[in-house]
């Protein structure tokens, strides 16, 4: 009289998120179910003893039924320790992934870091631009001043003082000119700077969304 063996297959095998409590449960309901098994069998064994046949076709039958248990024991500890590895593996894949993302995240939080400060120095280089701008013009009204008195003034002193003032504002002129296309310079730098960060920034985000 043989008896058809369950198979006992962890539902873990098919889940991906299967935590260690349910794993132990899992393993758990297994061994009871194996020990239900042996049960049986033993039962079904004892029932044999009653019927009419030899002590030693009982025990050949007994001793078969043992080592089907030992090898669906070993078919179980197998098929666990294969499943061990897997999950194994999918956590490692998973944790990479994750530092993956975490090392994204950080460039990603960098770049912004990065855009905002070119901002800010944006924006202190228009307040420069504006204090030379103002700066010039006051430095002219004394010249506008010269203008309106030029006819109280003799015809030689106004050559001399023009002449003089003349030189002052152009040497000052000239400075402000230099000032400005230094100003100007890296003012494109830092526009072009944050073009390209903007566009990197972009691309980022584009591919984050992708991923």
């Amino acid at each position: 009289m043989t008896e058809s063996r369950p198979y006992f297959i962890p539902s873990s095998a098919s889940s991906k998120s299967s935590t260690k409590r349910q794993n132990n449960t899992q393993q758990q309901s297994n061994y009871e179910a194996l020990l239900t098994h042996f049960s049986q069998s033993k039962s079904n064994s004892n029932k044999l003893t009653k019927t009419p046949s030899s002590i030693i076709q009982y025990d050949k039958f007994y001793v078969q039924q043992l080592q089907q248990q030992i090898t669906d024991l070993k078919e179980q500890v197998t098929f666990l320790i294969q499943e061990n590895q897997r999950l194994q593996q999918r956590q490692d894949k998973q944790l990479k992934r994750i530092k993956e993302q975490y090392q994204q995240l950080t460039k990603f939080s960098n770049v912004i870091q990065l855009v905002q400060q070119l901002k800010i120095e944006n924006l202190a280089l228009r307040q420069n631009v504006q204090s030379l701008k103002l700066d010039f013009n006051i430095q002219m009204h004394p010249l506008k001043q010269l203008y309106h008195h030029i006819i109280q003034i003799p015809k030689q002193q106004i050559n001399d003082i023009m002449q003089i003032k003349l030189q002052q504002q152009e040497s000052q002129l000239s400075q402000q000119k230099n000032k400005v296309e230094i100003l100007n310079i890296e003012r494109t730098q830092l526009l072009e700077l944050c073009s390209k960060q903007e566009e990197e920034l972009i691309s980022l985000l584009q591919n984050k969304i992708s991923s």
